[in-house]
């Protein structure tokens, strides 16, 4: 049995890292970011080791950018 045929993206992916507390307030600048970087790439790669506190708008935040990234 072969692996899985991956179809690598002639641009790589962002990498974002957002460092802090994050809620319905301070997210615009966070998903101001996120569009930036999904116009130029195919996805986006979150690095959430510096968040010390998310909503649920975050966690909205989250699913609506999964939803909107190619997951091929």
């Amino acid at each position: 049995m072969s692996p899985p045929e991956r179809r690598l993206s002639s641009v790589p992916l962002a990498v974002i890292a957002p460092r802090g507390e994050f809620d319905l307030d301070s997210l615009p600048p966070l998903q101001a970011q996120i569009d930036t970087a999904l116009a130029d790439h195919t996805g986006v790669i979150l690095d959430a080791s510096g968040i010390t506190f998310a909503d649920s708008m975050f966690l909205r935040l989250l699913l609506t950018t999964h939803q909107r990234t190619d997951l091929a």
